[in-house]
């Protein structure tokens, strides 16, 4: 299931940012639009040094938030829009940067 790729990806995120994205593309394979499975593909791309896809990802996890209960909004919007902040910034630094490589297709999934 996609939650059991989801675990498995976020014990070794900080670890291993690399694997961490092979669990989180088979929890998005698994879920296409789970908040959990893109919430971690987001991360792992973030930190594999892809916050233009991080991004795209977030936003879906962004749309399920809508659909929650108040309390559970309440409780996971807040480090959402944290890391959608984040990759925004990376995102950000690195167009100025001039290392931006033109502009990557979205991923098939989020299509």
């Amino acid at each position: 299931s996609a939650m059991q790729y989801v675990r498995r990806g976020r014990q070794i995120l900080r670890k291993d940012p690399q694997q961490a994205l092979v669990f989180a593309h088979q929890a998005v394979a698994a879920s296409p639009r789970g908040f959990d499975a893109n919430w971690l593909l987001g991360d792992a791309l973030d930190d594999t040094g892809d916050p233009g896809d991080a991004i795209a990802a977030y936003e879906v996890a962004e749309q399920r938030i809508s659909e929650m209960e108040p309390d559970a909004r309440k409780r996971w919007e807040p480090g959402l829009q944290r890391d959608l902040a984040k990759a925004q910034t990376k995102l950000q630094n690195k167009s100025k940067a001039g290392t931006l490589a033109g502009a990557k297709p979205r991923p098939q999934h989020l299509n």
